[in-house]
């Protein structure tokens, strides 16, 4: 006897022997006291699984067939839940037949009711990988139907025609409608969703990998081209690549030119501002070492604390024109091209601007201004050595976000 809290307890002809084939670790749940009763856990195994288990093992001992016996695909889910449950595993000969027929039959698509029976089993376990499944399956129905519904003309013209594929889309929508009315089931369909587009993605790359090494590759079968030696003594390859271009690599490796390091920065910046307009928690005002200062547009925060458009739009004219007409205290006597580059480096006008933000600090300190060096901007060519310099306004109230 099988006792399931809340249920009728399942009686069975099957011996202990027969038990345990059917059931691996049927035995963890007998009580040594009472051998012939079996206490199972109610929240943990289907009812009606087990039950169906038990009946179809009984007809192909009994009978030797299973003539007389049938399950629909909700009754074939619950069995393989029980059966895991109780010790089979996914390679055993009767979770493996399950298998095969869960999966044709959600080939053959699904109806509204069985989405809504599979979706009550999701609490138990062993249930997840045909909820997910299930998930995926009504994701490609609804990709395959907007391909369809592309060509209108087309597509209507079949549904009039065709009485059984006006019967699916019909049942296909009122799926996709109970969905819309639920939240988790929305958020899960995109989860899914979301997951087949990456594991597409994947796929595609691993192809178009794969088809690259074996393009290289020398013969058919041969993943890599083999190298020719003309000298086997001293080991010499007779082709291949030069060891310059390699030996500049581990070389350069070390520091990125300052162009795309420029290039990165200023990405990297960029988003910063969008997340910091977004988020409205403070204030930054953006300059680096390049010519294209970065300035975040006056935000509502501000308002709130004292620093008004006009305010704002002051101070960043200011700085621009410290930026722009600060020269250079140090000028060459013999080159007129470096004097003008000389005239654009923000460390001559760092001096003007401190004094600045050290003014405009005094004024008020709701809004607390501040200016950092910016690491490694440059690290070669002709701005080797230069420095850049990023100009903040923190929000001076909050004591965590005044980070000087």
């Amino acid at each position: 006897m099988l006792v399931i809290p809340g249920y009728l307890p399942i009686t069975t002809t099957l011996n202990p022997t027969q038990l345990g084939e059917l059931l691996p670790i049927l035995h963890i749940y007998i009580d040594p006291a009472l051998p012939n009763i079996a206490l199972l856990p109610a929240a943990s195994i289907s009812y009606n699984g087990l039950e169906q288990a038990l009946r179809w093992r009984e007809a192909e001992i009994e009978q030797g067939s299973y003539e007389g016996m049938e399950s629909n695909l909700i009754e074939i889910i619950e069995i393989y839940q029980a059966l895991a449950f109780l010790g089979n595993k996914p390679t055993s000969q009767n979770l493996w037949s399950l298998d095969r027929v869960i999966r044709a039959a959600f080939e053959d698509g699904l109806l509204l009711a069985e989405c809504q029976h599979m979706w009550a089993l999701r609490y138990l376990p062993h249930t997840e990988n045909w909820i997910d499944l299930m998930f995926r399956r009504l994701a490609t129905d609804y990709e395959s139907g907007v391909a369809d519904a592309m060509d209108e003309l087309a597509f209507y013209g079949r549904l009039e025609a065709d009485e059984e594929l006006r019967a699916m889309c019909t049942e296909i929508l009122s799926i996709f409608e109970w969905i819309d009315e639920d939240d988790e089931l929305l958020r899960r369909l995109k989860c899914v969703e979301a997951r087949m587009v990456m594991e597409a993605k994947r796929a595609r790359r691993i192809a178009k990998m794969s088809k690259m090494r074996h393009g290289r590759s020398s013969a058919p079968g041969q993943l890599w081209p083999q190298k020719e030696y003309s000298l086997p003594i001293i080991n010499k390859p007779a082709s291949g690549e030069s060891w310059v271009p390699r030996l500049f690599d581990m070389v350069s490796k070390e520091k990125s030119s300052s162009s795309v390091n420029m290039k990165y920065y200023e990405h990297n910046r960029r988003l910063k501002c969008r997340k910091t307009i977004e988020n409205g928690c403070r204030l930054r005002t953006v300059r680096s070492g390049s010519r294209n200062p970065i300035y975040p547009p006056h935000t509502p925060e501000s308002d709130a604390l004292g620093l008004t458009r006009e305010k704002y739009n002051m101070i960043i004219s200011n700085i621009e024109d410290f930026r722009h007409n600060t020269k250079s205290k140090c000028y060459s006597t013999c080159l007129t091209p470096w004097n003008k580059m000389r005239g654009r480096n923000t460390v001559d006008a760092l001096e003007k601007v401190s004094d600045s933000i050290r003014q405009i600090n005094g004024e008020d300190r709701r809004v607390v201004w501040t200016i950092e060096k910016i690491p490694g901007v440059y690290e070669q060519g002709m701005s080797c050595g230069k420095e850049g310099w990023e100009i903040s306004a923190w929000n001076g109230e909050d004591p965590l976000e005044l980070l000087i």
